[in-house]
């Protein structure tokens, strides 16, 4: 995922990611399966490349989420409030 919010909009395609990261074949293919059922990833093809790109505007969404949760359990004032 950092690989991929690194290359921006524009995406990378699976062989480039996958050399990038150390993980190729079925089991990178199976992660980035995840991902883009989660609503993380996009895949698009380009030719014969298939090219994985962030969804930005899901990953905002759920970093909101998670910040929002933010020491919730620990009885105090939620710290993600400061994070706007």
């Amino acid at each position: 995922m950092r690989r991929l919010v690194r290359a921006g909009p524009e995406g990378l395609p699976i062989g480039e990611l996958g050399e990038a990261v150390g993980i190729t074949g079925s089991v990178l293919t199976h992660h980035l399966k995840q991902m883009v059922s989660a609503g993380l990833l996009q895949q698009r093809r380009d030719g014969r490349r298939i090219i994985c790109a962030v969804d930005y505007d899901e990953i905002r969404r759920l970093s909101d989420y998670l910040l929002q949760e933010c020491c919730a359990d620990q009885g105090g004032h939620s710290q993600g409030a400061h994070h706007g």
